[in-house]
């Protein structure tokens, strides 16, 4: 991290506890004769500042590289730093992964993310940022979030970091639309967020890590199907045939094709809710913008026959899914 960003990132984290707790917070750097009580070890992954929070004297360590602490070895600085210094010590992260939230909770060791979460057991805090009910990990996830995510496993070609008009132009959707997905990302922590007015979004994990941490999140993209004796000309191969293309199982005689609502009506193609010689699935957002060929991609193919009761199927569909070089 460069000093200009450690000096925003502290007089970020300054402002935001100052807001949570309606009172004035002042940081003084620690002198470098205090901080040579502490092991170098130590030491050299923080910046340290004394202020008082709720009338009590506590120590700001500033990590310089959050992803390269686990809750383990802060637990343990905790312990360190306290018999050395006499003083509480509050840990300030700019980012974590959420399974190691709940890790330092329950250790118990003080920490502050700013604009997040601010978890001071010594002193008896524990505050969140109350996020929009809308966007609550509760929610669906939405056709565009899917799509983002999907795009990111299999193309490669988005960046881990994002701005609201780079979905914009990948996409081919409104401003409107991009925020709400890069915020409901961020609510789900598949993105973490920086920046003020200009906010720029982060993957919180990548590759197989990513697809597993946002695989319950994911859903079906079939909203609907109807059938047709006829088959659009962009519409993509979908169902077992599809899944043909990508394993050793055997293709059926009963064809499944993946189609946009836009592109299905565009079409001019004849359907019925019930009779036809194909199956149409009209998914919750473009199969082309995942799809490289004239096949369904493997991700979103996976969810349509996740959960098919074959046996036959399942095996496939963990072989496609292990194949896959993240």
């Amino acid at each position: 991290m460069t000093m200009c960003n450690i000096s925003d990132y502290i007089n970020e984290t300054a402002l935001y506890v100052s807001t949570m707790l309606n009172e004035q917070v002042k940081l003084t750097p620690l002198a470098d004769n205090e901080i040579g009580h502490l092991p170098i070890a130590v030491s050299s992954e923080y910046k340290f500042y004394h202020t008082r929070i709720l009338h009590h004297q506590v120590l700001l360590c500033f990590c310089h590289d959050s992803s390269a602490i686990t809750p383990a070895k802060l637990n343990k600085q905790k312990t360190l730093i306290a018999n050395k210094m006499e003083i509480i010590p509050v840990f300030v992260l700019d980012k974590i992964a959420s399974y190691n939230l709940q890790r330092l909770v329950n250790q118990r060791v003080n920490f502050i993310i700013s604009q997040k979460q601010m978890f001071i057991p010594d002193l008896l805090i524990d505050l969140k940022i109350q996020r929009d009910p809308e966007e609550r990990n509760c929610s669906v996830v939405p056709p565009l979030a899917q799509c983002v995510i999907l795009y990111k496993l299999e193309n490669g070609d988005i960046d881990d970091s994002l701005k609201t008009l780079d979905i914009v132009e990948k996409f081919g959707v409104s401003y409107a639309t991009a925020n709400r997905t890069l915020r409901w990302l961020s609510a789900n922590d598949i993105l973490s967020v920086e920046g003020g007015k200009e906010k720029e979004y982060h993957f919180t994990n990548t590759g197989k890590s990513l697809w597993e941490k946002a695989l319950p999140l994911l859903v079906n993209p079939i909203e609907r199907v109807v059938y047709s004796d006829d088959v659009a000309g962009n519409a993509l191969l979908s169902g077992i045939n599809a899944l043909a293309e990508y394993t050793m199982i055997i293709g059926e005689s009963n064809m499944y094709y993946a189609i946009s609502k836009n592109d299905l009506g565009s079409s001019g193609i004849q359907t019925d809710k019930k009779y036809g010689n194909n199956t149409l699935e009209i998914w919750r957002y473009n199969p082309h913008l995942l799809s490289r060929g004239k096949v369904a991609d493997k991700l979103s193919l996976y969810l349509t026959l996740k959960d098919n009761n074959d046996e036959r199927i399942q095996i496939e569909l963990d072989n496609m899914i292990n194949g896959i070089k993240w």
